[in-house]
């Protein structure tokens, strides 16, 4: 499971928890139990999108079930293959297709072909998840204001202060929302201010 992933729950308009899947999942079950008739809204931090647990069963039910969570469980393995490769630690033999040049570059390098080629794969996946676009930031919060505040009041100005980036526009018309919704939305707001196009 992915441990770096942020989540964020909502129980109504209330920020009720943030941080890791199992502390969101935890405070989930507990608003569950608790059962309180406001809508519970976990939304996944990357991208805004709101998504559901299995919250049956006790906490350390709910928490055991979390690896197999489609949205943020461990990729599934690949199936077995007879051939090349090691198959029990997850390594699949496939054909790469490069000219002269880069075979050559490749052998030159510190454990041979593979080896580097996982190294530049596994840097290109880093820098990828640092490197998270304004675009990318605006369309995760856009995604959380559709979700949550689309019948409050300034809502379509804020959505349109969102995507011209316009700060003093955008406090302006998340002024009357709650608390909580709105000083989450001003947060995220904030990063997509600081963040190059």
């Amino acid at each position: 499971m992915n441990t770096s992933e942020q989540f964020t729950l909502f129980v109504g308009t209330s920020l009720v928890a943030e941080g890791d899947l199992r502390t969101v999942a935890t405070a989930a079950k507990k608003a569950t139990d608790s059962r309180t008739n406001d809508r519970l809204a976990m939304y996944r931090e990357s991208n805004g999108q709101v998504f559901d647990l299995d919250l049956r069963g006790s906490i350390a039910e709910v928490l055991e079930r979390l690896p197999l969570h489609p949205v943020v469980g461990d990729d599934p393995p690949p199936p077995p293959q007879k051939g090349p490769g090691r198959p029990k630690l997850g390594v699949a033999s496939k054909e790469v297709t490069l000219l002269p040049r880069h075979w050559q570059w490749l052998a030159n390098q510190r454990g041979g072909a593979s080896a580097t080629l996982r190294r530049l794969v596994d840097e290109a996946r880093r820098l990828e998840s640092e490197n998270v676009s304004r675009r990318d930031l605006q369309a995760a919060l856009d995604r959380f204001l559709w979700d949550m505040a689309s019948d409050f009041s300034g809502f379509e100005e804020a959505t349109r202060a969102l995507y011209a980036v316009d700060k003093a526009a955008f406090q302006k018309h998340t002024e009357s929302w709650p608390d909580d919704v709105r000083d989450y939305a001003r947060k995220r707001f904030e990063r997509i201010q600081h963040t190059d196009k």
